[in-house]
């Protein structure tokens, strides 16, 4: 189960999805041991040191698909994370000027799907679902374990306890896209606070150097010139 949550995470949801991943894996396994064995065949060294190397590349080549789905789940929670709160924003507007919650859904969906078709599918996915009978909260719920998004999971939580307590659906949203924008700032004011903090290797490396040889070169020319005569 975790596997599979990894899978959908990075986008593969396919039911062949954990099959050909572990395909992957044992092919790889299969061709770092062969390549291991014929390079360092050949090589003169100490048998602890041949195979640490061979365990290593072995290690390598076989984890490296752990590695590539870690890579793309985080890229596309990332991308999910950007656009969620415009759909958001269209969703409370849609909802605001009277279309019904599913309705406005898939309208959103549908007209998201040029900007970020990733968010498109999953929201459509979740409309599909709605539509053949589950319940709205579990439909989104799934959608959160899809996208492993925390947003998607807080705003379950808003809707459902609006519907408990018979608030206005379009409230709710209008105040969670605030919240949302909110957070999307905070974390835009962040980076740019640390950008300094990143500026400051490329700066000493090669900013700085080229600044100190502008401005001592031409005296340091003339001294040797004077010193020359």
């Amino acid at each position: 189960s975790d596997l599979r949550k990894k899978m959908t995470a990075a986008g593969f949801s396919g039911p062949n999805a954990i099959a050909v991943f572990l395909g992957v894996k044992m092919i790889l396994l299969v061709i770092c041991i062969a390549i291991t064995f014929v390079i360092f065949a050949g090589v003169e060294t100490t048998v602890s040191n041949k195979t640490l190397l061979i365990i290593g590349v072995i290690a390598a080549g076989f984890f490296s698909p752990n590695y590539l789905i870690e890579v793309l789940a985080k890229r596309r929670a990332k991308v999910f994370r950007n656009y969620f709160p415009d759909a958001i924003d269209l969703l409370e507007i849609c909802v605001s000027g009277g279309m019904g919650i599913d309705a406005a859904w898939n309208a959103v969906s549908e007209n998201l799907r040029p900007i970020c078709s990733m968010l498109a599918d999953e929201m459509s996915l979740t409309n599909l679902e709605m539509h053949l009978g589950a319940n709205r909260a579990d439909a989104m719920r799934n959608m959160a374990d899809r996208t492993s998004s925390e947003d998607v999971a807080s705003l379950v939580t808003a809707m459902v306890q609006s519907e408990k307590f018979g608030t206005s659906i379009g409230e709710t949203l209008r105040v969670y896209a605030g919240l949302l924008r909110k957070e999307r700032s905070s974390k835009a004011e962040e980076s740019a606070e640390k950008m300094a903090v990143k500026m400051l290797f490329p700066m000493v490396c090669f900013i700085f150097p080229v600044v100190i040889i502008v401005a001592i070169g031409p005296a340091g020319i003339s001294i040797v010139e004077i010193f020359a005569e």
